[in-house]
């Protein structure tokens, strides 16, 4: 049989030199390089690095020395005449496009499936294994950086908020949570109310004059106290923290899972709850509403003066659908709590039904 050769770089040992040299196989399977110090050893005592692809393939030598060659061909066959009878299996995977193909797929089906399914599930029981002492110290150290960045001290007069207040008290059903009722002056925010984790919820002035009548307002703080009963603040945190998770576990790139991890903070400004959590904390409202013997109506009507507020604001800026008219488009009411028309219609027909009875 002809001798086997292969040319490649060879390095290591107690020097840093690297040579450019050929790598010879005989017929009876000893490997020899032809340098100042010639080689000569068996095959067999060799730790030949599996192929990956293209990459750099290398040969380990038991004094210390490496062989490097992009020659995979040449190794293969050396490898399968005096060593490995067939290529890896990553090789050979790698080579079937058909199955690259296949693992991609699966892959991205599960990866929606653990997002859209796997994700919710695991971040309810986190949620629920929480101490409340967490929401506390998210809560207030978010309160303090948004009255620092947006917001500033109500201009509300002092009666106002004594009627909204009270009206919140007695909207109360429960004293395990300490609800806490704040104003503030929204600016860019505008016409906006949304919870904090640890039961402090937010109302800007801009929300109370548009709503011209204070009452109105009992329906949307019904609505923020049940995302606090349901925590969706920190299942929200939680599912944005495991989706950080999986972009490191599937990309390996630390930056941008800790980018996303810093985003954290900002959906509790930003509340982009899901529809799931928007239909809970509607069905809390709904349900205490009736049984305050409050009308769902009012809700509906602040949901409209609020969506006509919307289409305003964008109609004048511009914007076309969706926009806001605020300085922060996406920080209005209806970018926090979608404005379908679906939802008003709920309360709607559910007053009809009340009068009717």
């Amino acid at each position: 049989m002809n001798d086997m050769r292969v040319k490649g770089q060879y390095y290591g040992g107690s020097s840093t030199a690297v040579e450019q040299v050929t790598l010879k196989v005989d017929s009876r399977g000893r490997v020899s390089i032809d340098q100042e110090l010639p080689v000569d050893i068996a095959f067999d005592q060799l730790s030949i690095k599996p192929r990956l692809g293209d990459s750099a393939r290398y040969i380990y030598f038991p004094d210390g020395y490496t062989f490097e060659t992009s020659d995979n061909d040449t190794v293969d066959k050396i490898c399968q005449r005096w060593g490995e009878s067939a290529p890896n299996i990553l090789y050979r995977l790698e080579s079937h496009y058909r199955v690259v193909f296949i693992s991609l797929l699966l892959l991205v089906a599960f990866g929606f499936f653990f997002v859209r399914y796997g994700i919710p599930a695991l971040s309810l029981q986190i949620t629920q294994m929480l101490p409340t002492e967490v929401d506390e110290v998210i809560a207030r150290e978010y309160l303090a950086s948004l009255d620092e960045v947006f917001f500033k001290p109500s201009g509300l007069d002092a009666s106002e908020q004594t009627l909204i207040s009270d009206d919140f008290s007695r909207l109360l059903n429960e004293t395990e949570h300490p609800y806490q009722l704040v104003f503030r002056q929204g600016g860019a925010i505008g016409a906006n109310a949304f919870a904090l984790p640890n039961g402090t919820i937010i109302v800007t002035d801009e929300l109370v004059e548009l709503a011209k009548d204070p009452h109105l307002l009992q329906g949307i703080l019904l609505h923020e106290i049940g995302h606090v009963r349901h925590r969706h603040a920190m299942q929200s945190l939680i599912r944005q923290a495991g989706i950080a998770s999986i972009v490191l576990l599937v990309t390996g790139d630390v930056s941008t899972a800790s980018s996303l991890v810093l985003l954290l903070p900002g959906i509790l400004l930003q509340s982009q709850y899901s529809r799931e959590f928007e239909t809970q904390a509607d069905t809390y409202a709904l349900e205490q509403m009736l049984a305050q013997g409050l009308d769902p109506a009012d809700f509906a009507l602040i949901m409209s003066k609020l969506m006509a507020s919307n289409e305003l604001g964008s109609d004048e800026d511009g914007e076309g659908e969706g926009g806001t008219g605020s300085a922060l488009p996406v920080l209005d009411y209806f970018s926090t709590h979608p404005p379908t028309q679906q939802r008003i219609d709920r309360f709607l027909l559910r007053a009809a039904a009340q009068k009717d009875d």
